[in-house]
């Protein structure tokens, strides 16, 4: 009978749950305090009233002078980007361990790739 040999495979860390775990925790630790999370809902209430105020001058009085200047490129893209720095502010503990998860993800999918090129 042959002895079984034991192989060890080396893979890629794993990243994406303790980022995720610790952007969580970070987002605990923000909201703990009640003054700065009531800054952060009140800062990210006026960037999402902001951002909707301009694409409502962008569509409905675009010959107004701020009208005018938001109807150059890209001008919707920083609205929604607005929007979702609002809702950062005002859900962080749901938003960011997304958001962090999506990016630790693609530094994953990198890691995974050089391991099985490397053989690791």
């Amino acid at each position: 009978m042959e002895a079984m040999r034991s192989v060890e495979v080396a893979a890629a860390p794993q990243i994406v749950r303790p980022i995720m775990d610790g952007v969580s925790k970070l987002c605990g630790f923000v909201t703990g305090n009640a003054a700065l999370a009531t800054l952060l809902v009140l800062v990210g209430a006026v960037v999402i009233i902001t951002s909707i105020v301009l694409l409502v001058l962008r569509k409905w009085w675009p010959s107004t002078q701020i009208g005018q200047a938001l109807q150059g490129g890209g001008t919707i893209g920083w609205c929604c980007a607005g929007i979702t720095f609002g809702l950062c502010g005002i859900l962080p503990s749901q938003i960011l361990p997304f958001a962090a998860g999506l990016v630790a993800m693609l530094f994953q999918i990198v890691l995974n790739i050089i391991a099985q090129v490397f053989g690791l």
